[in-house]
Parts: structure tokens; C-alpha cells; sequence
């Protein structure tokens, strides 16, 4: 099991930086250093042109990754709030835009723009090459995150998505790519990182071809290569996981941070209704998280209570308790989500039984889901029909990988690769702020990309 501690910084620490040493009689010396302008938490790039430079950019690019995916404010909360997974508690319009799933055209759906968290293990990617290049796993986890963000990016927002980079300060533009463009530029970046640890065996090697297959497998699952994607992480344990860890002393996991009851709850635990104007009212397609009693996503709290309230003051606080606390670790990539892909794997090939015994496999026995230890369930019994088939399939990932940044991509491909429509698959009816849910079944990328002369504008914003 591999973890990564969240309290990394993008820079290079002092001590690895040489510090002048003033002599107490060079006065002239003395006073040309203190007028001198000084940014001393900004580091130029012939600061990191050495090995140790290049293991700081490492460690700044993981920490980045950790923030774009398990912390707070991202695409993974944007997403889930923009299906079923969260409620808007918040006082901010665009967290209830996102609920509500009508979100402006180029709105700052997510904080920061990720595409910036790419650039960060491009850095990496090329520093290591130069300086480290027998680094072998580094060099394959920097491509792991590459290939992460460019695959997130293109299930999160519309098509349309460029993907630059800078080179010595100055931005590299590119055209917009669709999305199944952008998902085969993911999958060349995982191939990429395979080759560098296909013969790992020591532990971090060993971890790192472990998330780059299950990554690469769900890329091709994104593009509907099932039979593949089944075979690519046939070999992963069921008992591997990548957990992201945080630590009190630096920053909270986003899950718990944005719907802890001590940090001014914004969010909510999604649930199969809603509380409009005081009336329990079903909420068309959602799930319910909050009031199911799943062992997979444990709350506080319920829908139809009428207090404690979020920070709105409106809407019922109702709180996972997956993340018992703020250092609570969040999955990346797991080994139980190596299983799932393989049992759509096995619908797919319309061998129903065989999904069932995949599934039921990971119920009969106990799981671990990061801090999150999940007891045995009692087993599912075979759906009589393919359509209840893909129901209890998309149902069972959706608790298995709740919160976890893959709910908006699983109910895109519904849409789009089992046929269904929008009104059928997100969130619908009336919302418990006002008003009806729109019809956004993703995000538009943020104005901010109007600086690249060949953005346009999304493409399109078919699911």
C-alpha cells in the first residue's frame, strides 16, 4: 500500500538551497542584500537544474495531485455535487449552480483550473529524465499523474479541452481535443509510465505499475475498450490501494473538510429525495447515500431532519462519516476498483453471473477503504434482466467509490455508452433551493483558457 502525505509545498526547502553567510564586517555588502529586491518563497528555475531539485519537484507535483483529486474545492467535489453524491448546503451560488446542475458557460467550475496540476508533473517529468533518469518509478509516477489529470479533465468537462505546456516560461498552445482524443493522449501517457516499471518488484515500483494499470484501465473503459480494460488490471490485487493521507498540522482531506460538522458544513450527503420547502420530495435518478444505511458510506444525520442545519441555514446537515476525521486518508486508486472495471468487463461480454460473482466477491468479505473499514455484506441476487444488471452494477461502484472523483464520468458513459438519456441518469425534478435541475451533464472549461488563442470554447457539451 502506498501513501502520500499532504504537507509538501511546490519550491525547494532552504537547506537545499545555498544561504550566504554575511560576514560581520562586509557592511556594504550587508546593506546592497537588504535593498535588494527579495522573494525569498520564489524559486528560479536554475534553482532545481540538480537532482535535488528535481526530487523537490517531485514532491510538489504529488502534493499537487493530492490537492486536485482528495482536497477540497476540485473536480471531484464539483463533480459529485453535480450528480447525486452531494447536496449544496452552501452560500455560494456556484456550489448551488453545480447542485442544481446549471453552471455558466466558462464559470470556475473547479479551483484551481487543473490543468496547472499537469504542468506540475511535466516539470517533474522532465527535471527527473534529466537529473534522476535512473528513477525509474518517479519518472512512471510523473506520468501516472499526467496521464491522471488529462483522464479526470476529459470526464469532468466538456469536449473541447486543450492540453499545452510551458516550456522555459513560455506556453506551448495546442488545439482543443475532443474528449476520446484527450482520454488516448492519458492512455499514452500510462503506456509510457508502464514501461519504466514492468519489471518493478520492490515495493513503490510495484505500487506505481499497480495505480498507472487500474488508471489505464479505466481510460479504456472511458472509450469503451471493456475487454481490454478487464485484462489490463487482471493482475492488480484486490488489496492494493493508493491512499492520499493529510495531517492536521498542513491541510484536511477535502471530503471532511468541506462537510465536517465543526468546519461549517457547505455540503451535504446526497439522497434519493430532497426537503422542498419543508415537503420530502423525490429527487428523480439519485441514490441514496444518506438514508440507504450502507456500511460503504457511513453518515450523520438525516435528509428529513429538520436540524442541524448546513451554512446556509436551510439545508439539513447530513454527514459522511467515511472520514472520521480531518487526517483521514482518501483512496486514490484501488484494487476494488480493479474488480469493478472487470466485472463491467463481464457484462459487457453479457456474462451476468460472472459480474455477480465479482461483485459479490468484494461484498463477502471485509474491505478496506482508506481509514474506512467496510464489514462483509450479504450477497446481491442476480438481476433477471441486462437493464437491472447495469442498475446494480453503476449502483454498487457508486458505494464502493463514493466521493471519489468517478461518479460524473460513470453517469456520462451511461448516457453515452449504454444509450440512456440525461433525464433519465442525473439528478432531476424540483431542487430543495428553488427552481428545477437544469441539464448539464458536465462542466464548460473556465474562461481562464482564453488566453490560448485556439480555445474556442467547448466544442460541445455532449456527455
Amino acid at each position: 500500500m502506498m501513501h502520500v502525505t499532504h504537507r509538501a509545498r511546490r519550491g525547494v526547502a532552504p537547506s537545499l538551497m545555498a544561504i550566504a553567510l554575511l560576514s560581520i564586517g562586509a557592511c556594504d555588502h550587508v546593506k546592497d542584500q537588504l535593498l535588494d529586491p527579495q522573494q525569498p518563497g520564489v524559486i528560479g528555475p536554475t534553482s532545481v537544474e540538480n537532482a535535488i531539485g528535481a526530487e523537490a519537484l517531485v514532491i510538489g507535483a504529488v502534493q499537487q495531485l493530492s490537492s486536485a483529486t482528495g482536497g477540497s474545492t476540485n473536480m471531484w467535489s464539483a463533480g459529485g455535487t453535480l450528480t447525486d453524491e452531494w447536496m449544496s448546503g452552501d452560500t455560494f451560488f456556484q456550489t448551488d449552480d453545480k447542485d442544481r446542475r446549471s453552471v455558466p458557460a466558462g464559470s470556475s467550475s473547479t479551483s484551481p483550473w487543473p490543468q496547472q496540476t499537469r504542468g506540475y508533473a511535466i516539470d517533474a517529468l522532465n527535471a527527473l529524465k534529466k537529473f534522476e533518469p535512473t528513477a525509474t518509478a518517479k519518472i512512471a509516477q510523473m506520468y501516472f499523474s499526467e496521464g491522471w489529470i488529462e483522464m479526470d479533465i476529459s470526464e469532468h468537462f466538456c469536449n473541447g479541452s486543450p492540453f499545452g505546456t510551458t516550456i522555459d516560461g513560455v506556453p506551448q498552445y495546442t488545439k482543443q481535443l475532443t474528449n476520446v482524443e484527450a482520454f488516448t493522449l492519458a492512455l499514452a501517457h500510462f503506456d509510457s509510465g508502464l514501461t519504466y516499471v514492468s519489471a518493478a518488484t520492490d515495493a513503490f515500483g510495484v505500487s506505481i505499475k499497480n495505480s498507472l494499470l487500474v488508471a489505464k484501465a479505466r481510460t479504456q473503459r472511458d472509450l469503451a475498450q471493456f475487454a481490454a480494460a478487464a485484462a489490463t488490471v487482471a493482475g492488480v490485487p484486490t488489496s492494493f490501494a493508493w491512499n492520499l493521507t493529510y495531517s492536521v498540522t498542513t491541510s484536511d482531506n477535502g471530503p471532511y473538510g468541506m462537510n465536517a460538522p465543526t468546519a461549517n458544513p457547505r455540503y451535504v450527503v446526497g439522497d434519493s429525495f430532497d426537503m422542498v420547502n419543508g415537503v420530502k420530495t423525490l429527487l428523480q435518478n439519485s441514490l441514496p447515500f444518506a438514508s440507504a444505511k450502507d456500511p460503504r458510506v457511513p453518515v450523520i444525520g438525516k435528509t428529513d431532519s429538520t436540524s442541524p442545519k448546513a451554512s446556509d441555514g436551510i439545508t439539513t446537515w447530513v454527514g459522511s462519516a467515511v472520514w472520521a476525521n480531518r487526517s483521514a486518508a482518501v483512496p486514490l486508486v484501488t484494487g476494488i476498483d480493479a474488480r469493478l472495471i472487470e466485472a463491467e468487463g463481464k457484462l459487457q461480454a453479457n456474462d451476468i453471473p460472472g459480474m455477480m460473482t465479482i461483485l459479490n466477491d468484494l461484498r463477502t468479505s471485509p474491505r478496506a477503504l482508506g481509514n474506512l473499514n467496510v464489514p462483509a455484506m450479504a450477497a446481491l441476487a442476480t438481476p433477471a434482466t441486462r437493464d437491472a444488471a447495469i442498475d446494480l452494477l453503476f449502483r454498487e461502484t457508486a458505494f464502493w467509490q463514493f466521493a471519489r472523483g468517478t461518479r460524473l464520468g460513470n453517469l456520462r458513459r451511461l448516457i453515452r455508452q449504454y444509450g440512456r438519456k440525461q433525464e433519465n441518469v442525473f439528478p432531476d425534478g424540483a431542487f430543495h433551493k428553488g427552481g428545477v435541475h437544469g441539464t448539464d451533464v458536465n462542466f464548460s472549461i473556465p474562461d481562464a483558457e482564453f488566453t490560448n488563442p485556439n480555445y474556442k470554447g467547448c466544442l460541445d457539451r455532449n456527455a
